[in-house]
């Protein structure tokens, strides 16, 4: 008897990241999120590509952007690519999604 087991690879972007007091990312499992910032929101998809996340604004008003990133210990760290000032985020998990 063979049995096989496919295991999905994790997302571990999946749940609620705050930049700082006004901002966070909400990434969902089925590629969609959200920039949120006070009280306006920015709808996005999102694609994985190894350590490279892009990021598609819905709204033409937010620019479409790249960014390399890493998690470690609950923090998420995005690098600016293509479409960023090129800066260093760091983000706090805030919620499992």
């Amino acid at each position: 008897i063979v049995i096989a087991i496919t295991i999905k690879p994790s997302n571990e972007l999946v749940g609620v990241w705050q930049y700082n007091e006004y901002t966070k990312y909400e990434f969902s499992e089925d590629g969609t999120g959200c920039l949120c910032a006070d009280d306006v929101h920015y709808e996005y998809t999102y694609k994985l590509s190894g350590k490279k996340v892009t990021i598609d604004f819905e709204k033409d008003i937010v620019r479409d952007c790249d960014y390399t990133y890493s998690v470690e210990n609950n923090e998420l760290t995005l690098v600016g690519g293509k479409g960023t000032d090129g800066g260093t985020y760091k983000l706090k998990k805030i919620k499992e999604q």
